[in-house]
């Protein structure tokens, strides 16, 4: 290759065909409800072994986890207005 460069075109939401926005929400959606399942299982399982204290600490992973996944969310729809606060416009496109 003599020097030849590639260039990527990034698409936006708008741009992308919806049904490849509707194949990666349920890719995600089905890899949630599998690690939903899992973790109900293991809790199912150390209950029926008298694991009282590891299902409690599976609960409050789960619990965290939730947590987390909530405050990813926020955080995703209020970037822009984060960070309007956190720092200038000219020190962000620099």
């Amino acid at each position: 290759m003599s020097g030849a460069t590639t260039k990527v075109y990034e698409r936006s939401l708008e741009e992308t065909p919806t049904w490849a926005v509707a194949v990666v929400c349920f890719v995600l959606l089905a890899i949630s409800i599998v690690v939903e399942h899992i973790i109900h299982y293991i809790g199912h399982w150390l209950k029926k072994k008298n694991k009282g204290a590891l299902y409690e600490a599976l609960e409050k992973v789960k619990g965290e986890l939730m947590l987390l996944g909530f405050i990813s969310l926020l955080l995703t729809v209020l970037q822009e207005l984060i960070s309007g606060i956190c720092i200038s416009r000219e020190a962000a496109t620099s």
